[in-house]
């Protein structure tokens, strides 16, 4: 691991079927008398029934190489260049890079030029940015419960308004989900998404977040604020701020 550049927390990030695991087990195999079942609790590459196979088909198309089925390449030689590579493209998904990209096509500029000619249209006009009609890129517009409605009417009867929350911030939210995966990731929006509506006067639901937002289980919503809360992080949600919810009944 160490040759690879790898830590502990590589192993679960990566595919069970990643080449850098399968060289490791391959060689932990042949030249240890560790059971395979072990191997593939250590590597992190699933049950045993899952990684024979791969094990064989990789040492298999590896056959005509022995010495490089056993010994450890470069980390260019074994670790996936499109997995590597996926950070990158995300990055580049952003109005900034599609600046650049203009301006070195429009104005022949190098990638230098153009990045100075970038901070200075924020450093001049980035008090105007916010001010901007419409939505901006990764922003939604949602009808939610206000939090002057009380508790008791149904949500049919609340008064409801128009917040806009920022769904998508790939400067934030990415190395969040390189750091953390998806869970730590859906999370983390749950969170702004969460603070954003509560700080223009609305109040998200449990029903909002799952359905409407995350699109995912309500069950998985909760287990996200479940582990929130385990952190001492309690997003405003109309269940915590109006106290609804599970209490004490003398139905039985």
């Amino acid at each position: 691991m160490a040759r690879l550049g790898w830590e502990e927390q590589h192993l679960a990030r990566r595919l069970k079927s990643d080449p850098g695991k399968l060289a490791m087990a391959a060689r932990l195999r042949t030249e240890t008398t560790l059971p395979l079942k072990w191997i593939a609790a250590r590597l992190q590459m699933g049950t045993t029934k899952s990684a024979r196979p791969m094990r064989h088909h990789w040492m298999h198309y590896h056959a005509k190489q022995p010495c490089t089925q056993l010994q450890f390449q470069p980390p260019t030689a074994m670790i996936n260049n499109t997995a590597l590579q996926r950070w990158e493209r995300l990055a580049a998904k952003q109005l900034d890079q599609m600046f650049k990209q203009r301006m070195m096509a429009g104005l022949n500029c190098s990638p230098f030029e153009a990045e100075a000619i970038l901070q200075n249209v924020h450093e001049t006009y980035s008090t105007y940015f916010q001010c901007a009609p419409g939505l901006q890129p990764g922003h939604v517009s949602l009808q939610v419960v206000s939090i002057e409605a009380p508790p008791g009417p149904r949500l049919r009867q609340c008064t409801q308004l128009l917040v806009t929350l920022t769904l998508e911030d790939t400067a934030a939210d990415l190395p969040v989900r390189k750091e953390g995966g998806v869970t730590a990731l859906r999370r983390h929006r749950l969170v702004r998404v969460c603070h954003e509506a509560f700080q223009q006067g609305g109040l998200l639901t449990l029903e909002d977040l799952a359905c409407r937002l995350f699109n995912c289980g309500q069950r998985t919503s909760c287990r996200d604020l479940q582990a929130l809360r385990q952190h001492r992080i309690c997003p405003p949600l109309r269940s915590t701020i109006k106290d609804i919810g599970r209490t004490l009944s003398h139905r039985r």
